[in-house]
């Protein structure tokens, strides 16, 4: 059998060239949209990352002062200026401020209520059943010339534990 021209033209499979062009042109918007999306999925990941940091940082803080002494706190709350720790990026506290991240500055109050039914004595001075700690978190990013500094402020109430 033999094959003709016309046989080749009705048997011949594949795209044209407007059909080629439609699907690259289609292609391509949604290209340049997905990379369009991209610094702002890049930024909501790093604010959502500094928010875990603080928050770890400010759980660990707290931790440590529900944990501890009432007495030292006690030495904490008479300072007149707040005690100041330091983080690097991942959350781990730095020995000196060289190269920080975080700033935690925490200020404790005395909460004194002359109708408390709890009162301590001790010697001749009054305890105070309880510390309201202030925990102001600061980032070492915001502190730049053209941003104005964010602070995030956390508040506690640590109760006397008898030691």
């Amino acid at each position: 059998m033999k094959l003709t021209r016309k046989d080749f033209r009705h048997s011949r499979k594949g795209f044209s060239l407007v059909e080629v062009a439609m699907a690259i042109g289609i292609l391509g918007f949604v290209m340049v949209t997905l990379i369009g999306l991209l610094p702002a999925g890049l930024s909501s990941f790093k604010q959502a990352m500094g928010n875990t940091i603080e928050s770890q940082i400010v759980q660990n803080v707290s931790n440590d002062l529900l944990l501890s002494n009432f007495s030292v706190l006690a030495t904490y709350a008479q300072s007149p200026t707040p005690q100041t720790y330091y983080y690097d990026n991942e959350g781990t506290q730095l020995p000196s401020n060289t190269g920080y991240a975080y700033k935690a500055s925490i200020a404790l109050t005395a909460i004194d209520n002359p109708n408390s039914p709890i009162t301590y004595y001790n010697n001749t001075t009054t305890v105070p059943p309880a510390y309201n700690v202030t925990i102001t978190l600061t980032s070492a990013t915001d502190q730049s010339v053209y941003t104005q500094q964010h602070a995030h402020i956390y508040s506690i109430i640590v109760a006397n534990n008898g030691l």
